[in-house]
């Protein structure tokens, strides 16, 4: 079923009025990509494909999450090597997704808390939003449930403030 559009204008109009600075930056960044012919992640990382506009608007915010659980990957395999630990070694990564084979047992919810730590509070510096983690078990990935959900603020992290 379609929304009329005259509703549709409405809610635009109301989004954009409290997001100004969203439509702002959105538009610097669709002129910068014309410009220069890349967009760019926080870390560095430039895209320079023809991209749509929701693609090139898309890709720095994908593009720096994805970093970000990369590092916690990363920071997670040094963890497990360090302390001779295989099971924090993560099995699989798919987008936003880390994947571990954790043993059931005494240890389970201390291992799930540290995993959650590690991708909750990122070793970069320039992230100004709180981060959160989904955590699901399960068998196999299609017989998952949700048990439980960590934030930044569950390890007394607090992101940096910019201006």
């Amino acid at each position: 079923k379609e929304i009329p559009t005259e509703i549709l204008h409405d809610h635009f109009d109301a989004f954009w009025d409290k997001y100004q600075g969203v439509r702002k930056w959105q538009e610097d960044l669709i002129a910068f990509y014309w410009k220069h012919g890349y967009v760019e992640t926080l870390t560095g990382f430039r895209r320079r494909e023809p991209m749509t506009r929701n693609e090139l608007i898309n890709q720095p915010i994908q593009g720096t999450a994805a970093h970000v659980v990369i590092d916690a990957q990363i920071r997670l395999s040094r963890y497990a090597h360090d302390t001779n630990q295989p099971r924090f070694q993560p099995r699989l990564n798919i987008h936003d997704d880390l994947t571990f084979y954790l043993p059931k047992g005494p240890k389970l919810d201390s291992d799930i808390e540290l995993i959650g730590k590690f991708m909750c509070v990122p070793s970069y510096d320039f992230i100004s939003v709180p981060l959160s983690v989904e955590v699901s078990a399960g068998p196999n990935l299609a017989d998952k449930e949700e048990i439980v959900t960590f934030t930044s603020a569950d390890f007394g992290w607090v992101p940096a403030q910019r201006i």
